[in-house]
């Protein structure tokens, strides 16, 4: 039998209503950067942009909509049938992990999942958690998330580290992507040579980039943390 849980992803016709609904029932206000991080999002899913970078300071609930909310909504309204969310390390993809599979076994219908770092909508529709330092082999995906590349200010700033997190990404992530496949990449920015700045210039033209600055946070009585 479908219940209301199993069906409530599919009353919402965009993105942006759907997190404005999540706000509410989390208990906190959505504001302007939090609508626009979820009409870019929104435009992912439609594919109206391939590649799109969210640059903005640590603090205001960026996990909450690209790690957290966006997996089960791409999955379900995506026409894809895999995904992977990316963090720096394999215990903050675990932490996203569970938080992404709550939202999708409460509103998505998603079954209970059987390991951590892995849950399904079921047919082909499956959501894999990984960090940088964990295995790839044999992944596939239609959509790649990428959330904080480093783990601290003191990371980026290693020459050495930035150039290990790039070639992961040309060797390992892309290599992992189906062809037409979507990247979202949300990270602060610590350094001007970090993977942002990287693909900035290597790839130019093809990013869609949303800055948010840490004086638009203010405004809100936000700040970076």
């Amino acid at each position: 039998m479908t219940t209301m849980a199993d069906s409530q992803i599919d009353l919402f016709s965009s993105y942006p209503e759907w997190t404005a609904f999540l706000a509410h029932e989390h208990g906190f206000q959505e504001e302007a950067h939090h609508r626009e991080i979820a009409t870019r999002l929104d435009l992912v899913c439609r594919g109206e942009i391939e590649r799109l970078m969210i640059l903005m300071p640590p603090g205001a609930q960026m996990s909450t909509y690209v790690s957290h909310w966006f997996p089960a909504w791409y999955l379900r309204h995506g026409n894809v049938h895999n995904s992977v969310q990316i963090a720096a390390r394999t215990l903050l993809s675990e932490q996203h992990s569970r938080l992404a599979q709550e939202i999708a076994v409460k509103y998505a219908g998603a079954p209970p999942p059987r390991q951590l770092g892995f849950w399904d909508l079921g047919a082909a529709a499956a959501c894999h958690h990984r960090g940088m330092d964990g295995i790839f082999l044999g992944l596939r995906a239609d959509l790649a998330l990428i959330e904080q590349p480093y783990n601290s200010y003191l990371e980026a700033q290693s020459a050495a580290f930035r150039d290990a997190v790039y070639a992961w990404y040309r060797e390992v992530l892309c290599c992992r992507l189906l062809p037409g496949a979507r990247i979202v990449l949300a990270m602060s920015r610590h350094h001007e040579d970090d993977l942002s700045g990287h693909l900035l210039r290597e790839e130019h033209g093809q990013w869609s980039v949303l800055t948010i600055p840490e004086s638009a946070l203010a405004h809100y009585g936000l700040s970076a943390t």
